[in-house]
């Protein structure tokens, strides 16, 4: 009997984490093409982008469908519906059809896989900024999580962790003809606030650092958006030139400014490097 039960809670462990795959689909989506996928038609489920800019359009009166950033929620209104519910996606990258289809399972959450990033389209779009100009949309655009043309998006997490106490963890790349965005998460984990600047951040290759924060308290999470050098594509090795929206600092750093929450991100001097600790 012993052992005819713990074959039974083996089958049920089994059952259960079956399920629970289920519950995750990974879709990479084609132009032109529809793409069929199960939902939930009693719970709400989540359609996750690895980008922002995402619009639904749907005739559906089944759905019910809510946009938040790169995150689309989607439930069914009519639970005894069960025919698949036509729903467009228009993303930076294409317009891309999902035909949703009710049925009688858990939460489902849909990773949209989308990379369409090009050469030469992010090369036209380097090209027709200047440097400033450059190095400012991709800092905005990393903040915002919507890539400029052509850019290739990896969502790939990494550790990229440089202090004893500090977590910090690469969750999104942007990479382009010249240039390759980063978005890290930091988060404090030792027993006293931190002080960092971004010349902390500095590596060869590195143009351009922002942060949210520069005071860290403990267990606080920042995050800082880092723009380097594309090492395949030797571009932008220039010297900036002074703008009206930039401003050097009186420890020789650049300073630009922008609209998006008054972010600001600073071309560093490579010759300084203290962390500061409170």
């Amino acid at each position: 009997m012993r052992h005819i039960k713990y074959f039974m809670l083996a089958i049920m462990a089994l059952v259960m984490a079956a399920q629970e795959a289920q519950a995750l689909q990974v879709i990479s989506p084609v132009e032109g093409e529809s793409v069929f996928v199960n939902i939930s038609k009693t719970e709400l489920n989540l359609i996750q982008f690895p980008f922002s800019g995402i619009r639904a359009y749907t005739s559906s009166q089944k759905l019910e469908i809510k946009v938040q950033n790169r995150q689309v929620l989607v439930s069914v209104t009519d639970q005894a519906e069960g025919k698949p519910q036509e729903v467009f996606f228009s993303t930076p990258y294409g317009t891309y059809l999902l035909m949703l289809v009710p049925k009688a399972v858990p939460a489902e959450t849909v990773m949209m896989r989308i990379d369409k990033g090009t050469k030469d389209e992010a090369d036209d779009w380097e090209r027709d900024n200047d440097y400033i100009k450059r190095v400012k949309e991709l800092v905005k655009a990393l903040y915002l999580g919507n890539p400029p043309s052509g850019y290739a998006i990896n969502t790939a997490k990494s550790d990229a962790g440089l202090w004893e106490g500090l977590e910090q963890t690469v969750i999104l790349t942007m990479t382009g003809a010249g240039l390759i965005g980063e978005v890290q998460n930091i988060v404090n984990h030792g027993e006293k606030p931190v002080r960092i600047t971004e010349s902390e951040f500095y590596t060869e290759g590195v143009l351009a650092v922002s942060l949210t924060s520069h005071d860290l308290k403990t267990g606080q999470k920042e995050q800082v958006f880092i723009v380097r050098r594309n090492n395949a594509s030797a571009k932008n090795s220039g010297q900036i030139e002074n703008t009206s929206d930039t401003a050097d600092t009186s420890d020789g750093d650049t300073v630009v400014k922008h609209d998006v929450h008054e972010l600001e991100t600073t071309i560093i001097d490579p010759h300084k490097s203290t962390m500061g600790i409170n």
